[in-house]
């Protein structure tokens, strides 16, 4: 029987990884949104555009400035994904090798078991751990 000690490791593992799928899925929405912002900024460039070339706005810097903003509010946009995904990499770096040194401690501390068997001793112990109990009644 693996000891109480890496079973947790492992469940710490698991928890992480799940919160990285669920971080995961944030960010696909996040990303959705962000296209929603870049069709904005690209409408408000084409206004921009049309106002000049109407010549509504004749002013080279209050058409430069207006240029200039759109152009940091994309920059922003741009830092702030760059952000999440640099973080998200490196939660994903950091369990891999998590995972990586567990299984190493594994087969070093247990080396009379198989693969198969630490996996299904250690997937027992986290399906137990993860699955919703039903609330007792005292």
């Amino acid at each position: 029987m693996i000891s109480e000690f890496y079973l947790k490791k492992a469940l710490n593992i698991r928890k992480e990884y799940l919160s990285i799928v669920s971080n995961i899925n944030l960010f696909e929405n996040m990303a959705k949104d962000i296209l929603k912002i870049i069709e904005g900024k690209l409408e408000e460039l084409n206004t921009l555009q049309s106002k000049i070339n109407e010549k509504r706005i004749s002013n080279v810097e209050s058409a430069k400035d207006s240029l200039l903003k759109i152009i940091l509010d994309l920059e922003e946009e741009s830092n702030n994904i760059e952000k999440s995904v640099n973080d998200l990499t490196s939660r994903i770096d950091k369990l891999k090798i998590n995972e990586k040194e567990l299984f190493a401690d594994l087969r070093k501390n247990y080396q009379n078991l198989t693969n198969e068997e630490i996996r299904n001793q250690i997937h027992k112990y986290i399906d137990k751990k993860l699955s919703i109990k039903p609330n007792k009644k005292t």
